[in-house]
């Protein structure tokens, strides 16, 4: 029972995760659009840390998934 209980937990509080770091994402696509069509400077420093962050969400829910067997 326990382990049932904070399996369902685990899987509720990771799909919470994952939807929060999606609209963080597509927030953080939108700024970029804009500073992009405003003519700003740096705009690849924007994309690449947008990219890694998006990168680093995928994985690090993969990784814990895989570590604790859900």
């Amino acid at each position: 029972m326990q382990h049932l209980l904070s399996s369902e937990i685990f899987q509720h509080v990771s799909r919470i995760l994952l939807i929060g770091g999606s609209i963080v994402a597509m927030v953080g696509a939108c700024r970029i659009y804009y500073k992009w069509q405003a003519g700003q400077g740096n705009i690849e420093t924007e994309i690449a840390t947008w990219a890694f962050g998006v990168v680093f969400l995928l994985v690090a829910s993969l990784s814990v998934k895989a570590i604790f067997g859900y």
